[in-house]
């Protein structure tokens, strides 16, 4: 399976994960074009387990779009 076909197979997921951190669609879109960025980087036959890793990369992007965003606030 290509890395793209990988992607699309679990970008709802991608996509419930970052909103359900985010709380807004267009940064949870942001969250995972950023992630789909960092996965076609990847070579796929090295990630033995391609939903906890992109779900792991989506995680740890939405906290720090979050925190990035929380800071932007208090400057």
């Amino acid at each position: 399976m290509s890395s793209d076909a990988v992607f699309a197979e679990y970008r709802p997921l991608l996509f419930t994960i970052a909103y359900e951190i985010l709380g807004s669609a267009a940064d949870a879109e942001d969250v995972l074009q950023d992630s789909y960025l960092r996965w076609s980087d990847t070579d796929p036959r090295d990630v033995a387990n391609p939903r906890a890793y992109l779900a792991q990369v989506v995680t740890r992007q939405s906290l720090n779009q979050l925190r990035a965003a929380r800071r932007r606030r208090e400057d």
